[in-house]
């Protein structure tokens, strides 16, 4: 049950970042907000051989979960991948 839960709240809280990215004005910031946004900045900023270098590396962290997830969603929106 507290594993669903954790599971539930990293969604919820992935969806509330890439609300506030692309809609600053739609919700209230927060802390991962702000870490998701400075994620997918670097993430545009970077050649397709780079993101894709940096998709290897290990989740330690709820943040470094957020970075991948924003990550992931440049690589999408540029059909570097298919998800």
């Amino acid at each position: 049950m507290a594993a669903a839960l954790r599971i539930a709240e990293r969604h919820l809280t992935l969806v509330h970042a890439r609300l506030a990215y692309a809609n600053p004005e739609a919700v209230r910031r927060t802390a991962a907000d702000i870490v998701y946004a400075e994620a997918r900045a670097r993430a545009e900023g970077l050649t397709p051989g780079q993101r894709k270098e940096e998709s290897l590396y290990a989740l330690h962290s709820e943040d470094d979960a957020l970075r991948m997830d924003a990550l992931t969603d440049v690589m999408h929106e540029r059909g570097e991948i298919d998800i």
